[in-house]
């Protein structure tokens, strides 16, 4: 199946995020930052989700966006960008 524009571009930001993030060994805040920037976003404060280490995103898509679709897609530059330097299954 084919993605559309927006779900690409969604993909991308996610893809970009794990890049920086990866790149800044686990600085959330910095490899939000830098991703926002490096997408012409503005920048605001990253909350992190209630005391966690964790990096939380959320990727909003209207209603019938093809959410599902995108978050089977996500797996992909998560797994590539994020845990390039590292056994996947041994972080889980």
């Amino acid at each position: 199946m084919k993605l559309k524009l927006y779900q690409e571009a969604a993909l991308d930001a996610l893809s970009t995020f794990c890049t920086n993030y990866e790149k800044m060994s686990g600085n959330i805040e910095g490899a939000y930052s830098q991703t926002m920037m490096e997408l012409e976003r503005p920048i605001e404060p990253y909350l992190r989700a209630k005391d966690s280490t964790t990096p939380y995103l959320c990727i909003r898509i209207p209603t019938g966006g093809g959410k599902t679709i995108i978050a089977a897609e996500s797996f992909k530059p998560v797994i590539n960008d994020l845990f390039q330097s590292q056994n996947f299954f041994d972080i889980m």
